[in-house]
Parts: structure tokens; sequence; C-alpha cells
């Protein structure tokens, strides 16, 4: 199931219903969710601003919290109330705010926010959690992010290609800003089109390095030299640093190192991707290219990109000298 706040929106007239408990570390998902919220609860722009304020424990008591929400008001038929800084709160005022809740306004709606990863871990959290509806905001895990990814891009009426998924997180990392971002800039730059190939995640976020990286050790392992030295030309001028190739290549080839003595203690490949917590979408081909040749030749490898990576920062030999050095010795 993917993890997305936004999903629980809808207003009712049962407390639990119209207080919510956001939790987690993703603030961008938290404004995202409040500011829906709003929008749901508020028609018009006027009501919103009568009709909605925004309070910080350090700034504000829970007493003007209070006064806001059961306070009725002549031009906005409905209240929303957001306090953050929920973890700050004394003995006192957190029973204040419990009292609330016991006895919350029909008119009114109130957010309560918190940085815990976890209401579980806390105590007046998991009571809090009982009384409201309690709302992860943090991205979904590895497995499950794609699936996050492509949820949002179908609310912006487009499809989008796994590839392209798996290029957009390389780029991006992960952090919800920054992927709500690059979703919504490929959502308008192929403008009518209505499915994302890679070929468009590349050409505005750049090709992903850790993806030639299998191409690179697919050719080193191929001893396809000339092919090597086009893919990692290529890589050069659209503007891959020498730094980001090399490291792209110790990690896949460390990654390969290890499996293959996982592989030779009789580990399955399921075990394999778990203990070196492998991105679905690379396992397959990782292994593949792990049983190809025995662990010493993968250790061999990884000292020759090494003693490159050593001859670029010691300034011994040009960056891109030293990589055409390590392809032509593995090679």
């Amino acid at each position: 199931m993917v993890n997305d706040p936004a999903a629980c929106l809808p207003v009712g007239r049962d407390p639990k219903e119209r207080v919510y408990l956001l939790y987690g570390k993703e603030e961008f998902l938290k404004k995202e969710f409040i500011q829906k919220l709003r929008r749901e609860i508020f028609p018009s722009s006027q009501s919103s601003t009568m009709g909605f304020e925004q309070f910080e424990a350090h700034e504000h008591s829970v007493g003007a919290l209070i006064d806001f929400l059961r306070n009725a008001s002549f031009f906005a038929g409905q209240k929303l109330a957001v306090y953050y800084g929920l973890d700050e709160l004394e003995a006192e005022d957190r029973q204040k705010l419990m009292n609330l809740i016991e006895n919350f306004p029909v008119f009114s709606t109130l957010v309560l926010v918190s940085r815990e990863s976890s209401i579980k871990k806390e105590a007046y959290l998991k009571i809090l959690g009982a009384k409201t509806r309690p709302i992860a905001c943090h991205l979904p895990f590895d497995k499950d992010l794609p699936q996050w990814v492509e949820s949002r891009m179908k609310r912006l009426g487009k499809t989008i290609e796994k590839e392209a998924i798996n290029l957009l997180i390389e780029r991006t990392g992960k952090d919800a800003a920054l992927l709500d971002s690059a979703i919504e800039q490929l959502a308008v730059y192929v403008n009518q089109e209505p499915r994302i190939l890679v070929k468009h995640a590349e050409t505005l976020l750049g090709r992903s390095v850790q993806a030639d990286a299998f191409r690179l050790v697919d050719y080193l392992l191929e001893k396809k030299l000339k092919s090597a030295l086009e893919n990692l030309e290529s890589l050069i001028r659209e503007g891959a640093r020498i730094y980001e190739i090399i490291g792209a290549l110790s990690g896949q080839i460390d990654r390969l190192s290890r499996a293959r003595a996982l592989m030779d203690e009789g580990f399955p490949s399921d075990t394999i991707s778990a203990e070196l917590k492998l991105h679905p979408y690379f396992a397959g081909r990782i292994l593949e290219q792990a049983q190809k040749f025995p662990k010493r030749f993968f250790q061999r490898v990884l000292r020759e990109l090494w003693e490159c990576d050593e001859a670029v920062k010691t300034g011994k030999l040009q960056d891109q000298l030293a990589l055409q050095r390590f392809f032509l010795k593995v090679c």
C-alpha cells in the first residue's frame, strides 16, 4: 500500500475524523496535507482567511488554540487550526489538549503536528493516536517508492516507464519535496504526451551514472575495451564527473565481490539481495554479473580502481586518462 497522507482527507462529524495527528520527518508531506485539507474545508479564499489559523507551541498557549476552535465565527462556517510543536508541551497543556479532543466543537477541525517518527514509542502520542486520526508523514520503503512516484504521476494524468522512475529516484534522492518537484517538471516537460519515458527523464535530469556503471562493468567483464571507452566519453560529454563515475563503479564492483562471496557460501538469491540491500530493479542484474567470475577477480578489479582513484586525487594522472588506463589494465 502506498503511503500517502493526502488520501485521508474527508472530514466527518465524529471528533476522530476531525482531529488529525501528523507525525514523521517529512515536513513537505505535512504541509501538502494541510494545504489540501484547507482547500477541502474552505471553498472560498475569504472563508479560508477567516477560519484558518496556525499555532506554534513555543509562541502560543494551548488556551489560545482552544479559544480559537471553540468560538464560532460569523464570517466562516468552519474553523481549521494547525498546532506545531506538540512534542514540546508540558503535562498540564497535554491534558488540556486531551480535554479539548474529548469535547471537540462540531464546526472545527484540528491538525496536531509531531516530529516523532512513530507514535508507538511515546506514551502520550500513543494515547493521542487512539483518539485522533494518526497519519504517517514519511516516504515509503525503497521497494514501495516506485509505486509512490507512479501514483503521483497518475494524479497529473501521466503514466511513467519503470526505468524512468528508477532514474528519477536516483537523481533526486529520497526527499519528498525534490521528488514531487521533479515529477511535476517531467509532467510539464512531456506536455501532451501521456507517457513519460526514460529518454524524457534523461533529458531533464541527466543520464543515470548508476545505470551506466552496469553497462561499463558489463563491458569490462566481456573485455569490450572500445565500447567501455566510448561509453566513458559519452558520460563525460553529458556532464558526469569523474569522481561520480569512479564512485558508481566502485560501489558496483564491491557489491559484485560481496554477492559472489555469498554465492560461494551457498546463500539463495533472495537472501543475498536482502543482505546487500539491493534495489529490486538492480538485484537481478547484479546477481547475473556476479556469477560470471570468481570473487578474487572482483577484488583485483576493485584494487585497480582504488589505484585509479588515488592517481586522480593525487594528481598523478589527468582524470579521464586515469580511468582510461584502468579500463586498459582490466581488459
